[in-house]
């Protein structure tokens, strides 16, 4: 077993007068945890962070999508935002459609694998 250190943050709501919603996470102390043997924890910030926040209306209601804005400042995060978002947008969106491709290749069988194999004639 091993004692870790887990930056602990605080949050602060930032909003443009356009919409554009940034949460800056205030790193403001530490928590110590134990692991157990073998067990790894990875810490990706271990300051202050800036997140984006967008608001997507899909087919199965609203979904917030957050993403992470290298900024040194709260001004530099919404300078930030646009460029953020859109590559955002964009991993989504090849995520979309690498799943329905996945998706489209499966070969469907009505009943499933087992009546499928059943009605199987040699």
């Amino acid at each position: 077993m091993k004692t870790v250190k887990i930056p602990r943050r605080k949050q602060e709501i930032h909003q443009s007068d356009d919409g554009r919603r940034i949460e800056q996470w205030i790193k403001d102390g530490e928590i110590e945890d134990t692991l157990e043997d073998g067990e790894e924890l990875e810490v990706a910030h271990d300051g202050d962070m800036f997140v984006g926040v967008l608001h997507l209306f899909t087919a199965a209601g609203p979904k917030e999508i957050k993403f992470e804005i290298p900024a040194k400042d709260v001004d530099e995060a919404f300078g930030n935002f646009k460029e953020c978002a859109k590559k955002t947008m964009e991993d989504l969106q090849k995520q979309m459609e690498q799943a329905q491709q996945e998706q489209a290749n499966q070969i469907i069988v009505p009943g499933g694998p087992a009546e499928a194999a059943n009605q199987l004639h040699v």
